[in-house]
């Protein structure tokens, strides 16, 4: 719904839909968490004049009767020149395309406006435009001193509701566009999102962070199975979204239960795409793609007990050695990245199809067993000269390696 008013002019903004027809429609996504019961309208202000509401589209419930919300705004620009301009009543004026988001709450029929503390502009090259970064506040109110301070917050967050933490929006947003059929817009709403923590550097991946993702992911996947069993885009831009988290040895919890339990029900999934995937994508979308399947498999080669069966899925791939060569070296690349040791019992057969020297070197600070450092250094020697600088490296590695209080000598039977 939108408010069309005089501007001080006595110009009305009400006709410029029926004089000029060439528009391009901007849509703008917002993601809020808010209590069921919150009364409150956001709305984009353009100008002092012009003002549209945003609608609520979609929505996941979540615990303490509080629920996500996505609110869209779809936007007619104007494209008829690079100015934005367009003629009312025989003026001319200049086509508003900044604007400010605003929430307004209503409490025992008192409104209270909180804006954004941001202003925006609308980008003609992006159609659809995900925001990241919003945050109401009440420029009139400040927050008491003294002890009051942390009820103060408690107290705005309950009407206000919250922003919805960036990575939370990476996963929730993927869900969206899944139950939309809206894969096509996947790219542009990923490049949004590298593109806002490049300007944002403190949205650092914590361990808590990223258990909050997995849970969230497990949590609603219900609603995106039936998309996940009948459609490879689906599963694509799943796994692009996972490939996306920035997984490190110190956030990384790969026996978390929502990601154990999510690993066992997308692995039923990739099996069923993953021939059409292998058929269908070219080396760019399929690098995408195992970036986030390999997070899957290096838990597994970590110990995560689940149905998912990485060996399995590599053997699907057997009839195109170019992408089982670059899924088994970015594996090896992100467990090596990790730092943590490998408990797979079949993990050694990884390297039979690596290609990558510097990785296989590397590999032996993850064994735990005297056979698997045999077997990897018999990996590392074939595919390197072994020079005098080499032999003090691996002597230097094997010293390091029965120094650690998890290496295991002799295999167990």
């Amino acid at each position: 719904m939108t408010e069309l008013e005089n501007n001080d002019d006595g110009i009305s903004y009400g006709s410029f839909l029926s004089i000029n027809s060439n528009f391009q429609t901007i849509s703008i996504y917002i993601l809020w968490r808010s209590n069921i019961d919150d009364d409150f309208k956001i709305q984009a202000l353009f100008g002092k004049t012009l003002k549209y509401d945003l609608e609520p589209i979609d929505r996941w419930y979540t615990e303490h009767r509080s629920q996500i919300i996505v609110y869209r705004l779809e936007y007619k620009m104007p494209i008829n020149n690079d100015e934005y301009t367009i003629i009312s009543n025989g003026n001319n004026i200049n086509f508003i395309n900044k604007y400010q988001l605003r929430l307004t709450t209503k409490t025992m029929n008192i409104s209270t406006n909180y804006d954004d503390s941001k202003a925006r502009t609308i980008n003609l090259n992006e159609p659809y435009q995900f925001l990241f970064d919003v945050r109401f506040q009440n420029n009139m109110l400040s927050s008491p001193k003294g002890k009051n301070n942390h009820y103060f917050f408690i107290f705005l967050n309950y009407y206000l509701g919250s922003q919805v933490d960036i990575w939370s929006q990476l996963c929730l947003y993927t869900y969206f566009l899944i139950k939309n059929n809206m894969y096509e817009n996947f790219n542009c709403f990923i490049q949004q999102f590298v593109n806002e923590l490049r300007m944002d550097n403190t949205q650092k991946l914590t361990k808590s962070r990223l258990d909050t993702v997995f849970n969230e992911a497990y949590t609603y996947l219900p609603q995106i199975n039936i998309y996940l069993r009948n459609n490879q885009n689906a599963i694509k831009i799943f796994l692009q979204m996972f490939g996306n988290l920035l997984i490190q040895k110190d956030n990384f919890t790969f026996d978390n239960t929502s990601f154990s339990s999510l690993a066992s029900e997308l692995y039923d999934y990739i099996k069923m795409h993953l021939n059409d995937l292998l058929q269908t994508l070219n080396h760019n979308d399929w690098l995408l793609v195992i970036q986030g399947l390999t997070i899957f498999m290096s838990a597994q080669m970590l110990g995560n007990q689940t149905t998912f069966n990485t060996f399995i899925l590599l053997d699907y791939m057997k009839d195109y050695p170019d992408k089982q060569e670059l899924i088994i070296n970015l594996l090896l690349k992100r467990l090596v990245q990790l730092q943590m040791p490998v408990k797979n019992d079949n993990w050694t057969n990884l390297f039979s199809l690596a290609t990558d020297k510097h990785l296989l070197y590397n590999c032996l600070d993850l064994v735990t067993l005297l056979d698997d450092y045999l077997i990897v250094l018999q990996h590392v020697i074939k595919h390197n000269s072994v020079n005098e600088q080499m032999e003090i490296q691996l002597k230097n590695s094997f010293d390091k390696l029965i120094s650690r209080t998890d290496f295991i000598r002799i295999n167990s039977f």
